[in-house]
């Protein structure tokens, strides 16, 4: 419930309620960004708040979950079925992956060059690791169809009809 209603308050706030005016420069990158974000402390306690926090309790809860999964696994001596437990875990493992590939090494160096190196790979974060976010929206319905193999046969059984 926090979730739905924390995300959206803060935006409202910070973006519509508060009391500055955005200057777009239309021939800059991104037009430059949104008046709030020339405030430090608010910058960084959206930065840190909405996009690294989240990014490291996925990151710890499906590395949290994945060692329960294998402790479990030794500690029932294989008496579970552990055909369905792997196919869960490489699920996991899969989306887990995607989403640290993308999100994390874009975190990582955003917060380098917001605490320690400003002009850290400026070129490369601003036109490949900017967009590298997209990328798990792009590529999660892959990894989907790759992670569900009983797709694959449902697919060659549906006939078109004419």
């Amino acid at each position: 419930v926090i979730c739905f209603i924390y995300i959206p308050l803060f935006y409202f706030l910070c973006v519509i309620i508060y009391p500055c005016e955005n200057n777009f420069d239309y021939s800059s990158h991104l037009c430059h960004s949104i008046c709030f974000h020339k405030i430090t402390w608010l910058s960084i306690f959206d930065w840190i708040t909405n996009i690294l926090l989240p990014s490291l309790i996925i990151e710890i809860g499906s590395v949290t979950l994945l060692i329960r999964i294998l402790i479990q696994f030794k500690k029932m001596k294989r008496t579970i079925k552990w055909r369905a437990t792997r196919k869960m875990a490489l699920q996991l493992i899969s989306i887990a992956s995607l989403y640290s590939i993308f999100w994390i090494s874009f975190t990582l160096i955003s917060i380098i060059r917001l605490f320690f190196i400003p002009k850290f790979l400026d070129k490369l974060t601003l036109y490949y690791f900017h967009y590298s976010p997209y990328f798990v929206q792009l590529l999660m319905p892959c990894i989907c169809l790759f992670c569900l193999p009983e797709l694959w046969t449902r697919k060659n059984r549906v006939v078109p009809t004419q």
